[in-house]
């Protein structure tokens, strides 16, 4: 019970910044979904774009993640978060992606219609099964930020 407590004043002390920065931290901290397959994605996107997204879900890694990967693999040399991100702003708002972002994509999703995609072939690790101290912990998360939720609209009126 004392942990609880300590948890609830450290939250009421906080600032609105501070439980905001913490509701966008603790929804960016849950498990992605197991098992990811391929999926329906937006019929309007450029089709270099919707193999970007299908291809870094099925690695379950981000868009960002896998242009990192894909720049590493072109250029021999892993990219500043400067240069990256010079090419992954205008691609989120709506740019076709880099040429060498495609090309990994279309070499993963080629590798998944073979049924031969591993993800380690690109170093990346699939996350881990959830077990049930995850389900208690993504419940506690959930549980605070209602309270926080809770006291921020509480503070407004």
């Amino acid at each position: 019970m004392g942990q609880a407590a300590a948890v609830i004043d450290q939250v009421l002390h906080l600032t609105k910044m501070q439980c905001l920065a913490y509701l966008y931290w603790t929804i960016g901290a849950m498990y992605p979904i197991p098992d990811f397959k391929r999926s329906p994605v937006d019929p309007l996107l450029d089709p270099h774009s919707r193999d970007v997204i299908e291809a870094a879900g099925l690695l379950e890694i981000s868009e960002f993640n896998l242009m990192a990967m894909a720049y590493h693999e072109w250029y021999g040399r892993p990219a500043d978060q400067k240069t990256l991100e010079r090419y992954f702003c205008p691609y989120m708002f709506g740019s076709p992606p880099p040429f060498w972002a495609h090309r990994l994509a279309k070499e993963v999703l080629e590798l998944d219609d073979r049924g031969e995609l591993l993800a380690s072939r690109f170093a990346v690790n699939p996350p881990r099964k959830a077990n049930r101290k995850d389900l208690f912990s993504a419940v506690t998360q959930i549980m605070l930020m209602i309270v926080v939720v809770t006291l921020l609209f509480y503070d407004m009126l």
